[in-house]
């Protein structure tokens, strides 16, 4: 797992946490050992860790060495997912503002994770930098006297073909 229930209790309020693993009213007074809060972190891994390796910029060796900030944002995620789902099938107790605050929040870390646009500190992501390409100029390409530039009929301008 990504994060413990310590890690969870950390972030959110204990008792809300114990109201939401429980149905029947009473509060939960072993949330580490709670079936309901274990499930929870683990689906919410597996959802965090799926968007991570989507974006195919983290191998699991970088997530697991991630440096105390990036881990500390890793674990939030991976709890605010925890959270919402555990109090899916009860909003009320949550309420509905925040839960909707929520994972609007989550959906969108998520989703910049798949697409590789959330950056880690990690030495792979530093190093790579922008990437950069090299390509002739239009005046450099011109001098080379091509058959394409010389049948000018036939073929069109190479300055129309040409990105600018």
């Amino acid at each position: 797992m990504l994060a413990t229930v310590q890690d969870l209790i950390d972030r959110f309020d204990r008792n809300l946490l114990a109201d939401l693993a429980r149905d029947d009213g009473s509060p939960e007074t072993d949330l580490a050992n709670n079936p309901r809060i274990l499930s929870a972190l683990r689906d919410a891994s597996g959802e965090v860790r799926s968007a991570i390796l989507q974006g195919r910029r983290y191998t699991l060796e970088d997530i697991a060495n991630l440096e105390e900030d990036d881990a500390a944002f890793l674990k939030r995620l991976v709890c605010t997912r925890a959270v919402l789902n555990l109090a899916a099938a009860r909003v009320s107790t949550y309420g509905e503002e925040n839960y909707r605050a929520a994972q609007e929040w989550v959906e969108e870390k998520l989703s910049q994770l798949a697409k590789g646009e959330r950056i880690f500190a990690t030495p792979g992501a530093q190093d790579a930098g922008l990437p950069k390409t090299e390509a002739p100029l239009l005046v450099e390409v011109q001098r080379m006297n091509l058959l394409v530039d010389r049948c000018d009929a036939y073929y069109p301008s190479r300055a129309d073909r040409m990105p600018r």
